[in-house]
């Protein structure tokens, strides 16, 4: 029997050197040192790389978090 479960998939890039003060609207935003994870259902789920391949930016995932590690960036980034 199977069933279509449907789930929130989303790419977070985050950074201890960004604050909502530096966004700014057109203003563009250079990150030296950043974490990227795939969130399932807005739980970091996997780690992740940005890439970019032929005009695309891919989201390569790399490995998956631990439980621990998960609830540690959930809080921390307040995903």
């Amino acid at each position: 029997m199977s069933k279509n479960i449907k789930v929130d998939l989303e790419v977070v890039i985050t950074s201890d050197s960004l604050y909502t003060t530096d966004l700014i609207l057109d203003k563009e935003i250079i990150l030296e040192d950043y974490n990227v994870f795939v969130t399932v259902n807005r739980a970091p789920f996997y780690k992740a790389k940005i890439k970019k391949e032929d005009n695309l930016l891919l989201c390569k995932i790399t490995s998956i978090l631990e439980p621990e590690e998960s609830v540690k960036i959930k809080e921390k980034y307040l995903i």
